[in-house]
């Protein structure tokens, strides 16, 4: 078994104010995200429909929880307040996730 830090992303408070800058500050959080795997830091990630705020899931490969909260925290959608994070611990077995 492995802990890795689930990320879940949600609309964050400032969704509503800054329509006209969503597209560009998505671009800018996929770009972030595309980046983070190549670096090898992420076990898996995408987009959810769903009837709330919920955004997507960001799941890092094993790595120091501090480290994914640090790293998500720079994402351009979450500093400008687009996008909010909760964190959690998820453990799984080994060579479960696709990257």
């Amino acid at each position: 078994m492995q802990i890795h830090p689930l990320c879940m992303l949600s609309r964050g408070p400032a969704w509503e104010k800054m329509n006209a800058e969503h597209h560009s500050l998505l671009q800018a959080h996929e770009r972030y995200i595309d980046q983070l795997k190549e670096q090898g830091k992420l076990g898996a990630a995408g987009g959810i429909e769903a009837p709330d705020d919920l955004f997507g899931l960001v799941i890092f490969k094993p790595i120091p929880f501090e480290e994914a909260q640090q790293l998500l925290n720079h994402d351009p959608a979450v500093e400008s307040g687009l996008l909010h994070v909760e964190y959690h611990h998820w453990w799984s077995s080994d060579h479960v996730l696709p990257w």
